[in-house]
């Protein structure tokens, strides 16, 4: 029996994977920080974030189709199954639904992929003044960076093709092999000196080995694709893209609130100060997707209860969820700010690439509050809604307008106290609101 099968007996399993493969992924990021910021010069860290952040441009260029498709996939497998054969059965009309979104996913990523790898690699080039480094040093590691990212693309719509059908815990597997396989490549090329290559060597380790593990449910999905009964033109126009475009907008701001805080840093203050920055929402990332592992493992169930109308049940998960993402959250922002307190009093020279204490404090702690936000919006969305457009934009417009209007006279400090209070205090009231609201309008939770 494979070791997938083996892994499958696990009770809830896909948790299990989840948390597991979360684990690994954030500690790999952690011991990467640590030897980038050991083996790499002050300046050549800041371009690593730089190009880390550059790379999260292949989820804006997505407009929440992954997202989406996970949500309308679950609702269709509410009246669909596997049988031993690995072969999809159920209702005529859910399969036929099933299959148009195959169709839709395919074409979609491959456009993606191309524009990603053409506009992304030229205009990352231009916004680094790449024209002005080393080619060798700089340029040829951002090229081949964006053609590794690109081929990883193409392979997204069977990710969430697995997770959608419920197979989370599939999914999470060949993730996690991935991931380890990633991060060794990525490990030891920065041990031999390859710098930014290392970047490359990361994704494209990973990318080949979800190719590899994941060739078998590919086959299976693109055999069943060929299943007719559907325009696939009506499905996406009708029904996908006014789901699609609210989520793709809020992700774009969402991750003009989260993410820019590196690309600010380096044109406010400084190359230097934008590395210190990247290695401390490195920090942030870690706090809050231990949180979000609980909510990956349950978010396509959000779907199916609701696909089923069993609202109190995801009253239940909903609240369960919290829970357990604060506790994980919190337990890892505290053992972050004793361990670089520690190392910044016992002046360690990892430690003082990071920024000032009160910011990675503020920062991290914003990590914790922000599990409640995750949780509201999951339920709400896999619901096929998204109302949460007009707060993502109110307070990504309102975090970047005060970061610029304050830093003149704050510094650093203007990134972890205004990230802190636009977060923590204005979007998390505001998304429990929507989310109380949405179920109350339906008599769907009390």
């Amino acid at each position: 029996m494979s070791i997938s099968k083996n892994f499958m007996y696990f009770k809830n399993s896909a948790l299990v994977f989840t948390f597991i493969n979360r684990v690994i992924g954030l500690g790999s990021a952690f011991i990467s920080m640590l030897m980038v910021t050991t083996y790499f010069s002050i300046d050549l860290q800041g371009y690593y974030y730089i190009f880390n952040n550059l790379l999260l441009l292949n989820f804006l260029l997505d407009i929440g189709f992954g997202v989406v498709l996970v949500q309308f996939i679950s609702h269709e497998w509410a009246h669909l199954y596997f049988k031993e054969s690995n072969t999809i059965h159920g209702d005529k009309i859910a399969m036929a639904r099933l299959a148009g979104l195959i169709r839709i996913s395919l074409k979609w990523y491959i456009g993606v992929a191309l524009f990603f790898l053409l506009f992304v690699g030229i205009g990352g080039y231009f916004f680094m003044g790449l024209s002005n480094k080393p080619f060798h040093l700089y340029d040829l590691p951002w090229i081949l960076l964006t053609i590794s990212v690109s081929f990883s693309i193409i392979l997204s719509p069977f990710k969430s093709l697995l997770e959608g059908t419920n197979q989370i815990a599939k999914n999470q597997l060949i993730s996690l092999f991935a991931t380890i396989f990633g991060a060794i490549c990525m490990w030891a090329g920065i041990y031999f000196g390859m710098g930014l290559y290392s970047l490359s060597a990361n994704v494209f380790g990973a990318s080949i080995v979800t190719f590899y593990l994941m060739r078998k449910h590919a086959m299976m999905f693109l055999k069943f694709r060929q299943i007719k009964g559907i325009d696939d033109k009506y499905l996406w126009r009708n029904e996908f893209w006014g789901q699609q475009w609210k989520i793709g907008l809020s992700w774009l701001l969402g991750y003009f609130m989260m993410q820019s805080f590196v690309p600010l840093s380096f044109k406010l203050l400084s190359t230097q100060e934008a590395g210190k920055i990247g290695a401390t929402m490195q920090l942030f990332n870690v706090v809050n997707m231990v949180g979000f592992v609980w909510i990956s493992s349950t978010a396509p169930k959000f779907g199916i209860l609701g696909a089923k109308q069993k609202f109190l049940q995801i009253k239940k998960m909903v609240n369960f969820t919290i829970v357990k993402s604060l506790l994980f959250s919190s337990l890892v922002f505290v053992f972050f700010i004793i361990l670089i307190y520690i190392g910044k009093t016992m002046h360690v020279k990892q430690f003082n690439r990071f920024t000032e204490m009160p910011v990675i404090i503020l920062i991290l702690l914003t990590g914790v509050f922000m599990q409640f936000s995750n949780v509201f919006t999951s339920a709400v969305r896999f619901q096929k809604k998204e109302p949460f457009l007009i707060p993502t934009f109110v307070c990504t417009v309102l975090e970047i307008t005060l970061i610029i209007c304050t830093v003149k006279w704050l510094g650093v400090y203007a990134f972890g106290i205004v990230f802190f209070v636009v977060v923590s205090l204005i979007l998390v009231p505001w998304t429990y609101f929507i989310y109380r609201n949405e179920f109350r309008l339906s008599n769907k939770i009390a």
